[in-house]
């Protein structure tokens, strides 16, 4: 028994067999997941792309939506995509680097620092609506030189 994810709703679907000419869509969501042509070859114990271990019955696979190619969900994750050389899919998890500005790295300190001074040791302490205080300052002048100088 095949189970498939659906990388649109992350429902799984079993299917007993996949046969060529067939589409195969995800059971809750419609979402197409495997198209086949009438002249593919499908094996009965797949291999995965990324690790060539065979993709046992039982085995969560992720069909690419691009190219087809079967992976186990977890080296579909590990991969953070497909692994096929040209592939549109390969690098498609990968998340966008995090970009934070002088402006975000004020604010988080500022509120670090009233959120120290709201309670010590449980007792609840009066806020200073005055700005970041020395220690914000402090805070984001270290941040500031750490993301230019890498130091």
């Amino acid at each position: 028994m095949k189970q498939i994810l659906c990388p649109q709703c992350r429902g799984i679907t079993q299917k007993e067999r996949i046969v060529p000419g067939e589409t195969v869509l995800c059971a809750q969501c419609a979402h197409p997941l495997l198209k086949t042509s009438e002249h593919d070859l499908i094996a009965d114990v797949p291999d995965c792309l990324y690790c060539s271990s065979a993709i046992q019955d039982g085995d969560v696979s992720v069909y690419c939506p691009e190219c087809g190619a079967e992976f186990h969900h977890e080296c579909w994750l590990e991969n953070e995509g497909c692994s096929t050389y040209g592939c549109t899919q390969t690098g498609v998890l990968k998340s966008a680097p995090l970009k934070i500005t002088a402006e975000m790295l004020e604010q988080a300190a500022y509120s670090a620092d009233v959120q120290r001074r709201t309670f010590i040791n449980g007792i609840p302490q009066p806020s200073e609506p005055n700005g970041p205080g020395c220690f914000g300052v402090l805070f984001v002048s270290f941040l500031f030189v750490f993301l230019i100088f890498g130091v």
